[in-house]
């Protein structure tokens, strides 16, 4: 396993290639870009500590900032969530290269 990822280091060029492939076709036609990544986190833990702290107030014992602690929770997950929903989905959509092209293919779900 390790020898196997060292091996994926001959390949990093490539790596950066699909990676900006898919930055690239994932905003190709949105408004704001890449910066929607980062506005949609931040927007989801504005509408959650409305509705906890304004909405239905609810007393957290050892949670001083409810926001911090939220967005400290929510990146984890969306970075997993989408890791593994892209990952698969790379895969399929990249299925005639890997067809007729040898590389690693693992570098397709690690590009996502």
């Amino acid at each position: 396993m390790i020898n196997r990822l060292i091996g994926l280091a001959e390949f990093k060029e490539l790596l950066l290639n699909f990676s900006k492939k898919e930055l690239k076709v994932k905003y190709k036609n949105s408004f704001l870009g890449f910066f929607w990544s980062l506005l949609n986190p931040l927007l989801t833990m504005l509408v959650f500590s409305f509705l906890f702290l304004v909405l239905m107030p609810i007393k957290f014992p050892n949670i001083k900032n409810y926001p911090l602690f939220f967005l400290a929770g929510l990146l984890p997950w969306n970075f997993f969530s989408n890791s593994v929903q892209g990952g698969g989905s790379s895969i399929i959509a990249n299925a005639a290269l890997v067809r007729k092209v040898y590389f690693p293919r693992e570098l397709l779900p690690m590009s996502v």
